[in-house]
């Protein structure tokens, strides 16, 4: 295990392993793309699947674009929706408000026969509310210098999101921030 700062200091850790062992058969899916954060309300998805062959065994890859999926999306602390059918390795659901989700898709094959650890799952934040600027610090209205810097936060102000705009031209210009 190797882990890197934002400064680019890397530093490594005890080394980890596991076995991985999927049911001889048994088909499952998994999420090969989806954004933890969006502003988007249409959610979308890419997945794969395959078969378990065994313990100690790798897994055979299935063609995704010809599986025919289930999917629900469940707003977090409500139920799950009715299962939707789609076909192919993209599948998409459109939800109505800002919050945590949980998409879930399983093979439609099998459907509610298949072990639920072959579900494919992501977790993810609808967010589509823009920030609040606030402007902490700025130039006088005359200005003789032509670089100009505003420093300013989002709300609720955190200390962590400070942000700065820096102009240099020349004097009669506006700055949009």
């Amino acid at each position: 295990m190797t882990g890197t700062d934002l400064a680019g200091n890397t530093a490594s850790g005890t080394a980890l392993t596991w076995d991985e062992s999927f049911t001889n058969g048994v088909v499952y899916s998994r999420v090969a793309s989806a954004p933890p954060l969006t502003n988007k309300t249409t959610l979308a998805f890419t997945l794969y699947t395959f078969r378990g062959n065994g313990p100690a065994v790798a897994p055979s890859l299935l063609d995704a674009t010809s599986t025919l999926f289930e999917s629900q999306v469940q707003l977090s602390g409500l139920g799950y929706g009715a299962w939707s059918s789609s076909l192919g390795a993209s599948i998409s659901a459109t939800v109505g408000q800002d919050g945590a989700y949980v998409m879930t898709a399983r093979t439609a094959s099998v459907g509610a026969a298949t072990p639920t650890d072959a579900y494919a799952t992501a977790s993810l934040t609808v967010d589509t509310q823009p920030p609040t600027l606030v402007v902490v610090s700025q130039p006088a209205a005359i200005q003789p210098d032509p670089v100009v810097t505003v420093k300013f936060q989002t709300t609720p102000i955190n200390d962590a999101e400070e942000y700065y705009c820096r102009s240099v031209g020349r004097s009669g210009i506006g700055l949009r921030v």
